[in-house]
Parts: C-alpha cells; sequence; structure tokens
C-alpha cells in the first residue's frame, strides 16, 4: 500500500486511482450515479492517501444512542425496537440495543454496565426501576435520558401508553353491549400497568352504578396456559354469577381465556365475550378473531427517538420532565358480542 500523502489534496486522489477530478468530485458529492465499483474504488483512495474532503469536515458527528428494553423476545418491544430504528435512520443516527431483564436487580446491573460503551443518549423501555435510581443514573452520566413505561417519573421525559382510559373505554363499549357482569384479568397486581387497567375498569363500572365483584377479578402471568387456569374459576361459578364478558391484561391473556372458554364447551361472544390488550400480531387470527385495545407500539417506538433527538439538539433542556400519553384505540372484531339473554 502507498504511502499515506502529506496534505493530499483531490487531484492526489484522482492521480491515485486514475480518474478524472471530475469522478472523485461527483463520488464526494453524490451529485451524480457512477458505478459501485468505480465509487469503492475512489472511496479507498480516499481512505489510503488520507484525504479528508471539507464537505465531510463541516458534517456533524453522527450521534448514536442506544434503547434497553426488558425482554426484546416480547412482540411488544420488538416493535418498539422496529419503530424506534425506523425513527433513528430518518434522522440520521445510529440505534444499539440492549436486552436488560424483566428483573429490576439484573436492570440495575446492565444499566450500570454501560459505562464501557460510547453513545450520546439513552431511551429506558419497560423498567420499574425506582424514580431516584433513575435521577441518580442520569446525573452521574450526565446523559439526555427518554422513559417509556407505565407510568411517569418527575423531570424525566415519559412516553406512555394511556392503560387508563382505553381500558375505560372497552368496558364502557362493552356495557353498550348489555353485559354487566364483566370480569377482569389483570397482570400481576403490583404492576403499575395491572392498577391502572383496574381502575379504568372500576370508573366505568361505578359510571354505570356497578362494582367489579370480588369473585369477577383474578390476575395471571402473561401467559396462555396460567391464563386457562385462572379463567376456569371463573367459569366454574354458578351460571348466575359467571360473567358474560372478560377482559383481559393482555392479549396472551385473552386467548387463554378463549381456550378455557372453549374447554368448558361454551362459545364467545355467543355466551362469553372476551377483549385482549396490546393487538399482538396474532389476535387477528384466532378463532373468533380477538377484539382488543392497541397499543401503538410502533408509534412508541417512533416517538421515543424524537424526544431523544430533540433533546441532543438542545441540551439544556436534558432535564425537563414532559409526559406523553400515547391514545390506544379499541379494534373491534368477533369475540365481542351482546350479553346473552
Amino acid at each position: 500500500m502507498k504511502e499515506k500523502l502529506i496534505k493530499p489534496t483531490i487531484e492526489d486522489v484522482a492521480h491515485y486511482c486514475g480518474v478524472s477530478i471530475s469522478t472523485v468530485s461527483r463520488v464526494i458529492n453524490q451529485s451524480a450515479p457512477v458505478s459501485e465499483n468505480l465509487k469503492t474504488q475512489v472511496l479507498k483512495a480516499i481512505k489510503e492517501t488520507g484525504f479528508t474532503p471539507r464537505q465531510w469536515k463541516d458534517q456533524p458527528a453522527t450521534k448514536t444512542i442506544l434503547m434497553a428494553v426488558p425482554d426484546v423476545l416480547n412482540p411488544f418491544y420488538t416493535e418498539l425496537l422496529n419503530g424506534a430504528q425506523e425513527e433513528a435512520e430518518r434522522r440520521g443516527m445510529h440505534l444499539l440495543f440492549l436486552n436488560i431483564s424483566e428483573n429490576p436487580e439484573q436492570q440495575k446491573y446492565h444499566l450500570e454496565s454501560i459505562n464501557q460503551w460510547i453513545f450520546d443518549g439513552l431511551i429506558v423501555a419497560g423498567t420499574r426501576l425506582a424514580a431516584d435510581y433513575l435521577s441518580e443514573f442520569r446525573a452521574q452520566r450526565q446523559l439526555p435520558m427518554v422513559l417509556s413505561r407505565s407510568t411517569e417519573v418527575p423531570d424525566f421525559p415519559c412516553i406512555i401508553p394511556d392503560y387508563r382510559t382505553s381500558t375505560f373505554h372497552a368496558v364502557k363499549y362493552l356495557l353498550s353491549l348489555n353485559h354487566t357482569r364483566i370480569a377482569y384479568i389483570s397482570g400481576p397486581p403490583e404492576w403499575v400497568s395491572s392498577k391502572m387497567r383496574l381502575e379504568g375498569v372500576q370508573q366505568a363500572l361505578a359510571d354505570a352504578g356497578l362494582t367489579l365483584a370480588e369473585e369477577l377479578y383474578r390476575w395471571s402471568y402473561v401467559h396462555i396456559e396460567e391464563s386457562i387456569h385462572a379463567v376456569g374459576h371463573l367459569l366454574s361459578l354458578p351460571i348466575p354469577k359467571r360473567p358474560t364478558a372478560i377482559i383481559a391484561f393482555d392479549d396472551l391473556i385473552a386467548i387463554g381465556a378463549l381456550r378455557a372458554i372453549y374447554n368448558k364447551g361454551l362459545r364467545s361472544p355467543q355466551d362469553i365475550s372476551v377483549v385482549g390488550h396490546n393487538d399482538n400480531i396474532i389476535a387477528a387470527y384466532t378463532i373468533p378473531s380477538l377484539t382488543t385495545i392497541a397499543q401503538p407500539t410502533y408509534r412508541i417506538g417512533q416517538l421515543t427517538v424524537k424526544k431523544l433527538f430533540d433533546l441532543l439538539q438542545d441540551p439544556a433542556g436534558t432535564r425537563g420532565g414532559t409526559t406523553m400519553l400515547v391514545e390506544c384505540p379499541l379494534i373491534v372484531r368477533e369475540s365481542t358480542g351482546p350479553c346473552p339473554e
């Protein structure tokens, strides 16, 4: 390989690879098409001569951002990452991702290990870490951060699905179909997102002069088999107390409910209506297809990157705390119908 020239020029590059100066200029400025082979040849010459075009010097350095998610195999976070990746590319930024586990202690371990990484901003999705810990973490690393989780954290920009309002409207929809014995299958009760959905259920029922009966409240991990077991208890109730509609914390729980209804020799929606949450990719293909509350997960991924981009453009605003609630529309399909007589 030839030695690099002292203060090489565009003429040196052209001479180095045996092309015209105008061809080198076209590659640098992307002002006219050239073949891939010729482009590769010119870029190699630029690197080997040590020439740095003025246009390249004037370009700002590409920003790299990191998104930390608790479970990359969960379709919710896969879609979140897809939206974030698309928005990062559109804004000329690099996106890295880190799988940090659902366990809060593991989340701390993984987040504290990123000191060895070089990046310009951080998005943390789905974490249940305490607000004090997150504030101290940000202060130590002096990084702009955006959160996407179930509830806001003071002084942090947060992008949050509106779980409470969306569940409220889903229950109102069931009430409009004359359902009054409506069951709620929650996620783990300590989860903030479980509590927010429960509040939506209780408020909608209260507005109709109803309450959520104790026997109509169950919880399940987000797992089909667990849900089948939980819903089985509901279906074992005497018919006058058995629910005519079930609203589930997640589509996987709702799918377990559909299976439990089938196992009992009942039908949905003729005997029991079912509503899920998330609009999982398989929700439209269950039998019957699942009515569900859609989380605009792809859009949330885009919004987190957009907010972080804004913070990087305005470093003085990195301590601002704003919360954006993202609407979650109800997608009506075949699993819901009028209350049976």
